[in-house]
């Protein structure tokens, strides 16, 4: 992908991931001024979260005179469903499903690209919000449509977002008012789900709570939500490719700073990384708990413990330079095992830190998630 088309991109998924974030926020105080309970499992409709692609119904002044115009979705949304569901142990989560455009289509001629004959590869999203899953799924379909009309092809994925469901916990409804007090709110959930073991942040803004008491559940996380309850229900609702389809199973999973700590995690733990056969982390935070990760790493291997399988992508920003020394010792110490099954890349995002790191990993990522699947 070229430097202009790659900036491009970032400049619309920005866009993009900010107005549905905007419009998210308002569905959550919808829903919280309505009392709505929800069931596992039930499909929730909102602004940016129907079936069909007319969002709502605008009120439009023009010329002195009263019009109700359709508003319509951003294409690459139209498809979009939300879920809510909760874990073996009872935690929620909501849970945003955006389908290939082509999903829906009933042409014989289209099975090939959609239609009730084809299943599809699914790229599961830790961290569906604020940003992550709306950039993902904007650059997907874009990606698809470009490449396919080059005739160079690019995979249609099912895309799957993961956020805990922290709505009612989080009253009055304004405190969604900015991206960083949603970051704030989901700290706490994410340092539950995604970080491996218990111990106090080193990292976070003055006066941020302590993550000590709360931190080192991504084990319950990965087998008592990912694999045990999302996974199948994700499988048995949509057309995916599945261990029992003829082309075999085909998910990934991606994670960025914490939850790129959790891919990294996944892929050690013997019950839940068979399920997935890509494993993409961008700035993971593999110093957690100085170092937890290469530990149980350790420990497993000294356990004898199935060898590690699949392809695995880890990207960081050039500016952060802890973080790239970490991703070569992951590099270093897992390809020193010589696990027959598994394939590491790595890739600097020159001139990226922590926080911009994410848009051009975005579509890195994608480019070499269609070429493992070609």
């Amino acid at each position: 992908m070229s430097t202009t088309t790659e900036c491009l991109l970032t400049g619309i998924c920005i866009c993009l991931a900010a107005a549905l974030f905007r419009e998210s926020c308002l569905s959550k105080l919808l829903r919280r001024r309505s009392g709505r309970e929800s069931r596992q499992g039930e499909k929730l409709k909102g602004p940016w979260r129907g079936e069909s692609e007319i969002a709502s119904k605008a009120e439009m002044w023009e010329d002195g005179a009263k019009h109700t115009a359709e508003r319509r979705l951003p294409l690459v949304f139209s498809t979009c469903e939300t879920y809510r569901l909760r874990s073996a142990h009872g935690l929620p989560y909501v849970v945003s499903i955006s389908l290939p455009l082509s999903y829906e289509s009933r042409d014989p001629k289209e099975s090939s690209r959609g239609g009730d004959h084809c299943r599809y590869p699914v790229l599961y999203v830790l961290d569906g919000e604020p940003y992550l899953f709306p950039l993902l799924v904007t650059a997907a379909r874009t990606e698809h449509y470009f490449k396919s009309r080059r005739g160079a092809g690019f995979p249609d994925l099912i895309v799957v977002g993961i956020t805990a469901d922290i709505e009612r916990e989080c009253a009055p409804p304004q405190y969604f008012s900015t991206v960083g007090d949603l970051w704030t709110a989901l700290r706490p959930t994410r340092a539950r789900d995604y970080l491996p073991t218990a111990a106090e942040s080193p990292w976070g803004v003055p006066g941020s709570s302590s993550l000590l008491d709360i931190s080192g559940h991504a084990t319950t996380f990965l087998r008592d939500f990912l694999a045990s309850t999302l996974v199948p229900f994700v499988d048995r609702t949509f057309r995916t490719q599945t261990e029992s389809t003829p082309t075999g199973a085909c998910r990934a999973i991606v994670g960025k700073s914490f939850g790129g700590s959790a891919v990294a995690h996944l892929l050690l733990d013997p019950k839940c990384a068979p399920l997935f056969q890509h494993f993409l982390m961008c700035s993971p935070s593999l110093s957690w708990d100085d170092d937890a990760f290469f530990r149980l790493e350790e420990e497993g291997w000294l356990a004898k413990q199935p060898p590690l399988a699949g392809a695995v992508l880890i990207c960081a920003g050039g500016n952060e330079v802890a973080n790239v020394k970490g991703l070569m010792k992951f590099q270093n110490t897992l390809q020193g095992r010589k696990h027959p099954g598994l394939k590491i890349e790595m890739q600097v995002l020159d001139g990226e830190d922590h926080g911009s790191a994410s848009y051009p990993f975005v579509s890195h990522a994608l480019a070499w998630l269609a070429c493992q699947l070609s």
